[in-house]
């Protein structure tokens, strides 16, 4: 019993800690977080490596969203603030993304990004 409480009480912890660094990234403005996706990289190559070590329960979210997140890194990498006009922008996060109309490139955050990983995630979509 004593190990299952560890057990419960490592995972918990692993849980809070995915949560708290995928809070900082979410909240960094893209004009910066957009040169630095290595970030985002490490960050789903280390998760996908820690959930993958969980014989036994996984969360189901955590691994959907780790697959998203990978899946969209190509996508995000196109995402650049020099390569689009500002119409360009309007068109891909308010049309494609469906991202309200108040988020612009100059309040844009690595959130509204999440917000949309499933269209992100499809290729061609």
């Amino acid at each position: 019993l004593k190990d299952e409480v560890k057990l419960v009480q490592q995972r918990s912890h692993h849980l809070l800690e995915y949560s708290l660094s995928l809070d900082e990234l979410r909240n960094k403005k893209w004009t910066s977080f957009q040169s630095n996706l290595s970030d985002l990289d490490d960050f789903v190559y280390k998760w996908s490596h820690v959930v993958k070590d969980w014989d036994d329960i996984v969360p189901d979210p955590i691994v959907h969203q780790l697959k998203l997140l990978e899946s969209s890194i190509p996508a995000l990498r196109h995402c650049r603030v020099d390569l689009f006009r500002e119409d360009h922008w309007v068109e891909l996060l308010q049309g494609k993304l469906r991202l309200p109309g108040s988020v612009r490139v100059d309040n844009l955050h690595f959130s509204h990004f999440i917000q949309s990983l499933e269209i992100l995630a499809t290729p061609d979509a």
